[in-house]
């Protein structure tokens, strides 16, 4: 080749690999860059975590006191008050029980998001759970003026997960379900099983309903949907963030379907690896 061809090809060459050593170290210096952000942000996360847990703590022990002497304050333990007081210790009470309620909640999210919740994984009888979330759930039901239904298949098989749990999410669900149905609407609790799918479990309400936008709203720590019901009733926006995390520590899934004035339908769904006797 020609010298005076030769000499240019080669300096295009070598500008060539000097722009790619310096894009390699560019990108080098980014990545970097972006794993010191990473890190950083998840030492943030973990210390708010931390932190949420640490002060639900401390102030569980106050508000549990609070809860137990207004308890025996409108009860009368000690002998008869009057009626203005015993209101007073009432209203002392329900609001100590909301907050305690608000706090437990705060400190599952925080433990959750931390990695720190650990499942105490046994057999339980799925049925028991929902009966017991629905007796919870009744008194709510009843104020609102909604009826409250089961239907629950013959021959369920033990489930292999923490009832406790499980129990809290059935109790969310079923909350959030009367939360948000208006007066003489209807909530019904339903289960299945399949020996292909799992155990699924059906939530189906006649309230309000959302929009899908709505949906991935509430399904986000504290998001609340904004609307005149839901403006009227009390509420955090982390009950089904929180059911939707426990369901999926199981190896579940949680879904929602709604349609606006229609009602919403929450899905839940166990593999069939949660059943007992599964291989």
């Amino acid at each position: 080749m020609d010298l005076s061809l030769q000499i240019p090809v080669m300096a295009w060459l070598v500008s060539l690999l000097a722009n790619a050593s310096r894009l390699l170290r560019e990108n080098d210096t980014n990545q970097q860059k972006l794993q010191l952000e990473k890190s950083a942000a998840e030492k943030v996360s973990r210390a708010k975590s931390e932190l949420l847990a640490n002060m639900s703590h401390e102030l569980r022990t106050p508000l549990n006191a609070i809860i137990g002497f207004s308890d025996m304050m409108q009860n009368e333990m000690f002998g008869p008050i009057p009626e203005r007081y015993r209101d007073y210790a009432r209203d002392i009470h329900q609001s100590g029980n909301y907050l305690l309620n608000l706090i437990n909640e705060i400190l599952d999210l925080s433990k959750l998001e931390a990695g720190k919740l650990e499942l105490r994984r046994e057999e339980f009888d799925l049925s028991s759970a929902i009966s017991f979330a629905k007796q919870v759930v009744t008194s709510q039901a009843k104020k609102s003026e909604v009826q409250l239904e089961h239907s629950i298949a013959t021959a369920l098989p033990l489930v292999r997960g923490d009832e406790m749990q499980i129990r809290q999410v059935l109790i969310n669900l079923l909350s959030n379900a009367v939360k948000f149905t208006p007066k003489g609407g209807r909530v019904c609790i339903s289960a299945a099983h399949n020996s292909h799918d799992g155990l699924t479990i059906l939530v189906q309400d006649t309230g309000i309903g959302m929009k899908s936008d709505q949906i991935a709203k509430a399904l986000e720590p504290f998001g609340q949907i904004d609307s005149d019901h839901g403006r009227k009733s009390k509420g955090t926006g982390l009950g089904l963030p929180i059911a939707k995390r426990l369901i999926e520590l199981h190896g579940g899934r949680l879904i929602v379907d709604s349609v606006v004035n229609l009602g919403t339908t929450v899905k839940v769904t166990f593999p069939a690896a949660c059943c007992a006797g599964a291989a």
